[in-house]
């Protein structure tokens, strides 16, 4: 895991070396082992290392060919690289490290774009041809590591992280106002090509780009198939789940350097734990340590996932440490999280991770898992009942969906005829988007007219729970939870793995029918099926789900309330001429006496104003 950086030009740039140096120096986070740079006449490439795989000399990057014709830097891990280098040995190639780096190289010149189909793991990386004199750049099928660029008609500028990018003098921090109202309404981040920043984007998951003297071009390589079907019980389908699963898990276990995990409590988490505390009992996953977990710990009981987390450690042979901040704790920490993250966030509930990692890192583990993308293929959201309520409606299956209806609204104390509207109204519109016109009235009305958007999404399969899941993995959720994962664990120098976004899993759950994954109202129902005997029953039976979530209501009410006050009454933030202030400080003085409990839209209105402040308004 590393940080990676490089300027493409079209002319011989004389300074390219010296900024790229610049850029690097501000990832030095990402990777704290080593440092690296290759310049030659229209390319320069920075690398920072965190070393993982081969921890000698030999890993440095960047790296090249014996030959000296491609050369490249990359952030991430090819978790079948053993495979891939035996398979690439006997094609005649020849190996001079123990890393997945070298794995890459060989691989492109043997398959070239191709080679991207066999690689099953987490990464960005660009590889220059010197022959064809041209810059080949990749990004993992969902998005797990990062890779930011800015290209204009004499450079391509590309690194790990958008601070990276405005160390180049040309790069000028400007926000970009179509996702700040995109943030603000619709509660969306990462959700397009483009950034906060005007001008910097982000390569697509599941895409590559060409950059030569004659452009650039942007390519997908990967897709999740709607016509994949699996035909077995649910029994056969479990089955199925658990090897994939099992087999994540131990892959992502390959290390030089021994491996941690994340633990909430909630299903996810604790699946990845009891797998892999399974395994090293087994002998299948070498290790001479205990596993070891890090959690968030609450004095609010409602926030609070102790007991869970002491079921899953009874039941395992593991070794736990714990973390619980405060709300000083995020004062504190404040400005170095909005800085960390780069862009606007929808929640605290990033600093409880933010927290984790840091605690991970006071152990010294390198490398720990964590549970992303269960909920969006798992439809674990109880968001998703409206979406498998509709694919009853348009099936005609009318005994059913009534029946899914009634158990769903008695579960959650709602009203029958309201939720078969809802399902009634998405057969017609066919609308998947969110569409929230209410939070428009937090807008100034000329900003919200000039920006004004839809997101819709179109139908990229028959049903429309696999639709929304879809949708979420590839653009709505989880490339802004990925961002938080990767800015979050990569500042304290932590390669952060996720055997959910194995995309062969991913595969297989959307070969699955939508009942596999929610039906009686009861969530992730192949995951929980797949678990029986290997996680705790009543973590398999736990409905609720929580994370690691802070409690930002009461804190926002308590500690935080002065810092608010000092936000939302400022002529900063009257400067922008983006916010109706008078209507956000009137939800502000409601929600400070409990008329109002929206914390997550007064937060998204601050984490706005305090990324003006660090990004935009006294950037250095």
């Amino acid at each position: 895991m590393c940080g990676i950086a490089g300027i493409y030009s079209k002319d011989s740039g004389s300074d390219s070396g010296l900024i790229v140096e610049q850029m690097m120096n501000s990832l030095r986070h990402r990777g704290p082992d080593d440092e690296g740079i290759y310049r030659k006449e229209h390319i320069c490439l920075g690398h920072r290392r965190l070393s993982i795989l081969d921890l000698s000399d030999a890993g440095r990057q960047p790296m090249s060919t014996m030959e000296k014709r491609h050369w490249i830097v990359f952030n991430g891990e090819i978790y079948n690289y053993i495979e891939l280098r035996a398979e690439l040995t006997e094609l005649g190639c020849s190996f001079q490290t123990g890393t997945d780096t070298e794995v890459i190289l060989q691989a492109y010149i043997i398959w070239g774009r191709n080679c991207l189909q066999r690689f099953n793991g987490m990464w960005s990386f660009a590889i220059w041809d010197e022959d064809k004199q041209e810059l080949f750049c990749a990004r993992d099928r969902f998005g797990v590591k990062p890779f930011v660029y800015h290209y204009d008609s004499e450079q391509f500028v590309f690194a790990s992280e958008i601070k990276a990018l405005l160390r180049h003098p040309r790069i000028k921090p400007e926000a970009n106002l179509q996702s700040v109202y995109d943030f603000i309404i619709y509660a969306r981040a990462n959700h397009t090509n483009d950034s906060f920043f005007k001008g910097i984007h982000q390569l697509p998951g599941a895409h590559y780009c060409v950059v030569n003297k004659h452009g650039m071009r942007l390519e997908r390589y990967w897709d999740i198939s709607e016509r994949n079907v699996f035909e077995g019980t649910l029994e056969q389908s479990a089955d199925e789940f658990y090897r994939i699963f099992e087999d994540a898990v131990r892959l992502r276990f390959r290390s030089d350097v021994e491996v941690g995990s994340c633990l909430s409590g909630g299903l996810d988490s604790s699946s990845i734990v009891c797998v892999a505390d399974k395994l090293i009992a087994q002998g299948e996953i070498e290790t001479e340590n205990k596993l070891h977990t890090f959690s968030l710990i609450s004095p609010f009981g409602q926030y609070d996932e102790s007991q869970w987390i002491d079921i899953v450690r009874a039941q395992t042979n593991i070794k736990s440490d714990f973390t619980s901040p405060t709300e000083q704790d995020l004062l504190d920490k404040l400005k170095e999280l909005i800085y960390t993250q780069e862009e606007p966030f929808g929640s605290t509930s990033i600093f409880g991770q933010y927290v984790v990692m840091q605690l991970i890192h006071q152990h010294g583990i390198k490398v720990t898992l964590d549970g992303q993308g269960a909920d969006e293929m798992l439809a674990g959201y109880l968001g998703y009942a409206d979406s498998y309520f509709a694919d009853l409606y348009l099936s005609g299956n009318h005994f059913e969906l009534y029946k899914q209806v009634d158990i769903y609204c008695a579960k959650h104390k709602l009203t029958s005829s309201i939720a078969i509207d809802r399902a009634k109204k998405l057969v017609e519109t066919g609308r998947l988007g969110r569409h929230i016109e209410a939070n428009a009235k937090y807008l100034a009305p000329k900003f919200a007219q000039t920006y004004y958007k839809e997101i819709s999404p179109e139908r990229k399969f028959p049903s429309f729970l696999q639709n929304q899941m879809y949708h979420d993995l590839v653009s709505f959720s989880i490339p802004a939870y990925l961002r938080h994962e990767d800015r979050n664990s990569m500042a304290f120098s932590i390669e952060s793995r996720l055997p959910f976004l194995d995309y062969r899993l991913v595969e297989f759950v959307f070969s699955l029918p939508p009942e596999m994954k929610l039906h009686d109202s009861v969530t992730k129902v192949i995951l929980r099926k797949a678990m029986q005997g290997v996680i705790p029953e009543k973590i398999e039976n736990r409905q609720d789900k929580m994370g690691f979530v802070t409690p930002e209501a009461i804190w926002f009410r308590g500690g935080l309330r002065p810092m608010l006050d000092s936000l939302f009454y400022s002529e900063e933030i009257e400067s922008r001429n983006i916010f109706d202030i008078e209507t956000i400080r009137k939800e502000w003085e409601n929600f400070k006496v409990g008329t109002r409990n929206d914390s997550f839209l007064i937060w998204r209105i601050a984490s706005v104003e305090l990324w003006y402040r660090t990004f935009i308004d006294y950037h250095d």
